[in-house]
């Protein structure tokens, strides 16, 4: 199957498409393979997010996918700088196999996850929380205070009521 897959002889390379000039055959190989590493740095990223922030993410899996696809987009630009020399066609159409699938998931997913995202505080939320929670707490430590000095008076009271006899 793997043979079958990597398959030159039935396909032409692109390179014996039409006349190539050095300079396109460079640039054309160059784009193509910048692209794909920057396909490929960006998957690095959102998994690194994934595996350090994941119980943060709205939908965990969803990065995971974004990941393939992006790196699978990075694997056709790289399958374009292999096809200039070779011609696996067949196993390039697993890539594209794998780039179509993975980019369906994504384009169905991703509007629920950035619905779901959205309904997240803002940080102007969180600071007007966290300023209530504040100022909540100052009442309830005045009123503590208020309770703490009612109770010293009562035991004064107990006290001076036992020193008397009473």
């Amino acid at each position: 199957m793997l043979t079958w897959l990597l398959d030159t002889v039935s396909f032409a390379s692109r390179s014996e498409c039409g006349e190539w000039s050095n300079a396109h055959i460079l640039i054309d190989q160059l784009a193509n393979g910048v692209i794909a590493v920057a396909y490929f740095t960006i998957p690095v990223a959102l998994l690194l997010l994934w595996r350090r922030r994941r119980h943060f993410l709205p939908s965990p899996w969803l990065f995971v996918v974004i990941a393939v696809f992006i790196a699978s987009c990075g694997t056709g630009h790289l399958c374009d700088v292999i096809s200039f020399w070779a011609a696996p066609y067949r196993a390039f159409t697993v890539v594209h196999v794998v780039t179509a699938v993975s980019s369906a998931v994504v384009a169905v997913s991703l509007p629920f996850a950035v619905r779901r995202a959205l309904t997240w505080p803002t940080p102007r939320q969180y600071e007007v929380a966290i300023e209530t929670l504040d100022n909540e707490l100052k009442l309830e430590r005045e009123r503590f205070g208020e309770l703490e000095e009612q109770l010293d008076e009562l035991r004064q009271t107990v006290e001076n009521t036992r020193s008397r006899g009473e």
